[in-house]
């Protein structure tokens, strides 16, 4: 017989015996509870195990907000809110660049960031009071934040 026959003969019999311990286990029954061997009396009753409270699960998780970095609700959705015109706190505000620091990586001196006191130096990539520092180039920073691009330029003297 070749290897072809005898890899065709193994696979025909590999798939019988699976047919057959198939057949078999369905037609097995599973008996009696076993059963003391002194006594013949089956064993005593065991407590049974207590369903398992998934919903102590969602409410820990909506509780704590697991999933949010700071660990507090969202504030809640308000449309009114949204059309109102913004208030003080929430205008845009006047940014000035005081001067570019060259080097390894490049500085940016900004003034005028909400709730910020004078002057702050930023790197590309920086985020200070939702505002952005995107890019920093010879003549310009350019600072994105609060639905609006800044290209600020360095003022003269």
């Amino acid at each position: 017989m070749s290897l072809v026959g005898l890899t065709t003969v193994g696979a025909w019999l590999f798939a019988a015996s699976g047919v057959l311990a198939l057949v078999g286990s369905a037609g097995a029954s599973l008996g009696s509870p076993l059963s003391d061997v002194e006594g013949g009396h089956p064993p005593a009753q065991a407590s049974p195990i207590p369903a398992y409270q998934t919903e102590s699960l969602a409410s820990i998780t909506v509780a704590r907000d697991l999933f949010r970095v700071d660990r507090r609700p969202a504030p809640a959705y308000d449309p009114g809110r949204a059309s109102a015109r913004p208030s003080a706190a929430e205008a845009k505000p006047t940014l000035v660049l005081s001067g570019i620091v060259w080097g390894d990586p490049a500085l940016a001196i900004i003034e005028g960031i909400p709730g910020r006191d004078g002057p702050q130096v930023l790197r590309t990539g920086d985020v200070v009071a939702s505002l952005t520092v995107r890019r920093i180039e010879p003549h310009r920073v350019v600072v994105v934040g609060r639905d609006t691009t800044w290209t600020l330029t360095v003022r003269e003297p």
